[in-house]
């Protein structure tokens, strides 16, 4: 599960809609990164005493600590509005196959009605073409015998 989050992160961050800030944060951060090397390297330079070389290296230490935390919560600020794409982005799908069904079920129930139609107008034309054609002569076997029986005689 944590590599298919990772995998997620990964494929948003390659295909990220905020290219150019994401390589404005890396540049800060680099930035960030160089003044607060020089600023060790100055308090180490500029003071002799043990005791201000000390903060100084300290404070440079918070500085890139929060440097870090500065950049990640960046970056999880474009995360977020990447996902957010993705998921609109999937749900417009979503939403688009549903109104596709739901025009097809619109034709499915016109289809049913011009179904029951026809069927109404076919059993009319049979009732009219039965009321309209001469009587069909009896055919039974009964008739049958009795006109075999009338012909002998």
């Amino acid at each position: 599960m944590i590599t298919s989050k990772k995998h997620y992160v990964d494929t948003i961050r390659k295909k990220s809609a905020y290219p150019s800030y994401r390589k404005l944060i890396k540049i800060i951060t680099g930035l960030g990164y160089v003044l607060i090397i020089l600023g060790i390297i100055g308090a180490i330079v500029i003071t002799s005493n043990i005791r201000y070389i000390g903060i100084g290296v300290f404070l440079g230490m918070i500085c890139i600590f929060l440097l870090k935390i500065w950049r990640e919560l960046s970056l999880v600020l474009i995360d977020i509005a990447d996902s957010i794409l993705d998921a609109n982005r999937h749900t417009a799908h979503i939403v688009r196959n549903l109104d596709n069904v739901e025009h097809i079920s619109t034709n499915m129930e016109r289809i049913a009605e011009n179904v029951d139609v026809l069927m109404k107008e076919s059993e009319d034309v049979e009732e009219q073409e039965a009321d309209t054609l001469p009587a069909s002569p009896d055919l039974s076997m009964v008739a049958l015998e009795e006109e075999f029986k009338e012909s002998k005689e």
